[in-house]
């Protein structure tokens, strides 16, 4: 959000902008609405990049899963042969309603294996924002799961959706 704010603030102090819609439409009210015109055309292309940015990252993210469930369970264990074939739909199900950075958040810490600094390094994060995002993840997937929140880490590691 910084940024989309430098920007319209570069834009409406730019001198040069300024001028520039006063040459083309011949008054000074008429170059600050082509300045406010244009500085609104750029907001809202910053954003929809953005937004695309995000669906594009969450097709990626969705491939990735798609191929590591795909792939031979290496990872698997005991608690594997507990889940009945119709959890794995639930488990995928509570998955799939996570919100994204904290779906995100999870596979990385706990697929992956990666550490916290490391999550938060990827996300751009704060280390604390990303522990809660991996609580709410725990506590949302308990919820819809039926379970305490120590079996779903471990179905998370071992990845119990597959």
């Amino acid at each position: 959000m910084a940024s989309i704010e430098h920007t319209a603030g570069a834009l409406y102090g730019d001198r040069a902008l300024a001028a520039y819609g006063f040459v083309l439409s011949g008054s000074v009210e008429g170059g600050e609405a082509l300045v406010r015109s244009a500085v609104a055309h750029v907001l809202a292309r910053r954003w929809r990049r953005g937004r695309l940015a995000d669906r594009v990252r969450e097709r990626m993210l969705a491939a990735q899963c798609a191929a590591l469930r795909s792939e031979s369970g290496s990872t698997a264990s005991a608690a594997d042969a507990r889940v009945e074939a119709g959890a794995l739909d639930d488990v995928d199900l509570a998955v799939a309603q996570l919100d994204p950075w904290v779906r995100v958040a999870m596979v990385l810490r706990y697929r992956d294996e990666r550490d916290v600094a490391d999550v938060a390094a990827a996300l751009r994060l704060r280390p604390a924002e990303v522990e809660a995002l991996l609580a709410a993840g725990r506590e949302h997937l308990a919820t819809r799961l039926g379970v305490s929140a120590a079996p779903v880490t471990r179905m998370a590691v071992v990845g119990g959706g597959r």
